[in-house]
């Protein structure tokens, strides 16, 4: 497992986009049976898993 860590200036640019990440995300997914993101979450990873061509 790796671990990441954000700077200063990071931290302070993830509050200032966090919102607009959030209210997009539940714009994108309101009204959507939770049981199909997680589905469509599983599906996309099976994929990512295909396309990637090393490990990060």
């Amino acid at each position: 497992m790796r671990r990441v860590s954000l700077t200063a200036k990071g931290r302070k640019k993830l509050r200032e986009t966090a919102p607009l990440v959030n209210a997009n995300y539940h714009h994108m997914t309101d009204g959507i049976d939770p049981a199909q993101l997680a589905v469509c979450v599983e599906v996309m990873q099976a994929m990512l898993k295909k396309i990637r061509v090393h490990d990060l």
